[in-house]
């Protein structure tokens, strides 16, 4: 084999709950993972990606995750992957959603375009996406601001410094410490302009990172009877540890 099965997977089982405790070792974690790749030739390499892609990742890329990248493109959004993962491993499986921007752990290549084993800048891990995400976009003579919205998509806590920078996080599949922060708040309000107090009020007393508005209409039961009436409805995007101090906000306003 390419590796020691058995250690490969011993270390992969430590390195996993790290990950998980939000402790990893990053160094020590690329160490381990690169240190392979020095011994085969680019196209070697490739090769072996090809056959695992096709083996354990493709089948396993659903149609939902499809449409949802398929809805940002449509609406016209940049789409960026940024992930921890280094840019070997990584980028081929993003061409399979034809997304071109990825941020990997970036990989150090000899005068031959080699692997070396060892990575090269801020590896893409917990406050490292921001610092890549801010590289990435100063290439491209942006920033952050340039964007109205900016959404991020992830299941871990490990990228909670990256969701709560952006205006649209979003969870998926969470994990516990994740799931524990992540809140969407649905409040309703007769009209727009007490909807936007409560808004305002929400987003100065930081108990909300973004809110937006809507009209709908609502049906009801009312003395027996059907009713109708159209309401404002207010998302706030929040965090769940703020949840019974938002309901109070909204209740004496």
């Amino acid at each position: 084999g390419l590796v020691d099965v058995a250690e490969t997977e011993k270390q992969n089982e430590k390195f996993y709950r790290d990950y998980q405790n939000g402790c990893l070792d990053i160094n020590a974690f690329l160490a381990f993972h690169l240190a392979p790749l020095k011994n085969f030739s680019r196209a070697e390499l490739d090769e072996m990606h090809r056959e695992f892609s096709a083996q354990y990742i493709e089948p396993h890329i659903t149609p939902m995750a499809q449409m949802l990248v398929q809805s940002h493109r449509d609406a016209g959004d940049e789409l960026l992957v940024i992930s921890s993962t280094n840019e070997f491993i990584i980028t081929p499986i993003c061409r399979l959603f034809g997304i071109e921007n990825v941020i990997g752990t970036q990989l150090e290549t000899d005068g031959e375009g080699r692997y070396t084993g060892r990575y090269t800048g801020t590896p893409s891990l917990k406050e490292g996406k921001i610092t890549r995400l801010h590289q990435w976009l100063a290439a491209h003579g942006e920033s952050l601001a340039d964007y109205g919205k900016t959404y991020f998509y992830s299941d871990s806590k490990n990228d909670l410094p990256l969701l709560r920078l952006v205006s649209e996080p979003v969870a998926v599949n969470p994990d516990a410490e994740l799931l524990r922060e992540a809140a969407v708040i649905l409040i309703t309000a007769p009209n727009r302009a007490e909807a936007e107090t409560i808004g305002r009020a929400l987003l100065e007393k930081r108990l909300a990172a973004c809110v937006q508005y809507e009209s709908i209409d609502s049906d009801y039961i009312w003395n027996g009877g059907l009713c109708r009436d159209t309401e404002i409805r207010l998302t706030a995007k929040s965090a769940a540890s703020l949840f019974k101090k938002t309901a109070k906000t909204v209740r004496v306003l």
